[in-house]
């Protein structure tokens, strides 16, 4: 048996103590990943090999602080024939693109995937950067999400967001991506 510490520090990301009870912030992917009857990927299905060769030249940037769903979006993604970057903070993205120079402009990535909450930089702004930026704006961004309510799905719209999906649907991240840059 597991003993309540043992699981606090293995299923929780947070506590938040109300008036006179404390609630404990439990990191969902991790749950629904490790409860989960067989393997993230095989439910994902395999991914459409005949697109694979027009995908290969395509690079998929990634901006989530979650590393279980970093391992999920860069394996599928990869294993679909993209090339990925991945960085764990919307604001470590953002000055990766913003260091890159004009003449490297070929090196950018060809569409943006983030998650909306992350420690430096949310995606909401990470998005909004993007989109006002001059060499930038016309980079498709999709937000991948599990906090996409409706007031923060018009957020995302606010922003420019090109795409907003609800985690952990990776199926519809690979049509999407693949809408965007192939």
């Amino acid at each position: 048996p597991m003993y309540f510490d043992e699981w606090e520090n293995t299923y929780t990301i947070g506590v938040v103590n109300l008036e006179n009870e404390m609630a404990l912030l439990l990191d969902y992917e991790k749950i629904v990943m490790e409860t989960s009857s067989t393997s993230p990927h095989s439910q994902m299905g395999p991914p459409a090999g005949e697109k694979k060769e027009e995908r290969a030249d395509k690079q998929i940037l990634i901006a989530e602080d979650s590393p279980v769903l970093q391992g999920m979006l860069k394996d599928t993604l990869e294993e679909a024939g993209y090339s990925t970057i991945v960085f764990q903070d919307g604001k470590e993205a953002w000055e990766y693109l913003t260091g890159l120079t004009e003449e490297a402009a070929a090196s950018y990535p060809d569409l943006i995937i983030t998650d909306i909450e992350m420690p430096q930089m949310d995606g909401h702004h990470l998005t909004k950067h993007i989109k006002n930026h001059s060499d930038l704006h016309q980079l498709p961004v999709i937000i991948f999400s599990s906090l996409i309510t409706h007031d923060l799905f018009h957020k995302g719209e606010q922003v420019g967001a090109d795409a907003q999906i609800s985690k952990p649907d990776i199926r519809h991240v690979l049509d999407e991506v693949d809408g965007f840059v192939i």
